[in-house]
C-alpha cells in the first residue's frame, strides 16, 4: 500500500466519523458543518482511491 491509499482511506473513516457525529450535534450549525466536513472527507477519499487504480 502506497502512501495515497492510506490516506484515501483515512479520509473515507474521517468522514464517516463525522457523518455518525451529525447524530450527536447539539445545534443546527454543528450539524451542517459535521455534514459538509464527512462529505468533503468522502468525496476526497473516493476520488484519492481511484486515482490510484489508474
Amino acid at each position: 500500500m502506497n502512501k495515497r491509499t492510506i490516506l484515501s482511506v483515512i479520509c473515507l473513516i474521517l468522514g464517516s466519523c463525522c457523518i455518525l457525529l451529525t447524530l450527536n450535534a447539539p445545534n443546527g450549525f454543528t450539524v451542517g458543518m459535521y455534514l459538509v466536513v464527512g462529505v468533503c472527507a468522502i468525496v476526497l477519499g473516493i476520488v484519492g482511491l481511484r486515482l490510484n487504480r489508474k
